[in-house]
């Protein structure tokens, strides 16, 4: 099975996480259709949005801070949103990525500049802010179509000017 791992360096520093083998877990399409590369994840052939994966890697990072994808699309690629979910003992928090249209790689801000303190869905538990014991990317289950994406960078960073104004409209 085709896995991969996050370990981090120092999150506190803003070090992106790097991306290694193995997953801890895998499920739907991304069972066999999510491959790991050197840094990277790579979604293909047989991934389609209704799948994740998940793996286990302690790190804290300042409660304000957003998190940050590099995400690049390939031709092809059906899937319109990737999820970011954080856990935290029993404390959970998810955080929605627009996938940009194919073409190079991209740094995507969670939308509306959700943070580690106000994610974008916390399921009605506590936010998980500190202490982060397990990290899951999931599709957005919107279609059987294939996605299609290269994930090459996870990190969480102090919120740019642009993702303080979407905190405001929110």
């Amino acid at each position: 099975m085709l896995t991969a791992a996050l370990i981090l360096a120092t999150a506190l520093l803003e070090q992106p996480l790097r991306i290694e083998a193995p997953f801890t877990f895998a499920y739907g399409t991304w069972e066999k259709g999510a491959s790991v590369g050197a840094g990277f994840i790579e979604l293909g052939e047989g991934a389609t949005p209704r799948g994740g994966a998940g793996f286990n890697a302690a790190f804290s990072a300042d409660p304000n801070w957003t998190p940050i994808l590099t995400l690049q699309a390939h031709p092809g690629n059906q899937m319109k949103e990737i999820r970011l979910l954080v856990k935290s003992g029993e404390h959970d928090a998810t955080f929605h990525f627009p996938i940009p249209e194919p073409g190079p790689a991209q740094e995507v801000f969670a939308k509306q500049g959700a943070s580690l303190a106000r994610p974008n869905e916390d399921n009605g538990k506590p936010k998980a802010s500190t202490g982060v014991n397990q990290w899951q990317l999931i599709g957005d289950w919107s279609s059987d179509g294939p996605a299609r994406v290269r994930i090459s960078g996870i990190r969480f960073a102090p919120p740019s000017a642009a993702a303080l104004a979407a905190r405001t409209q929110r």
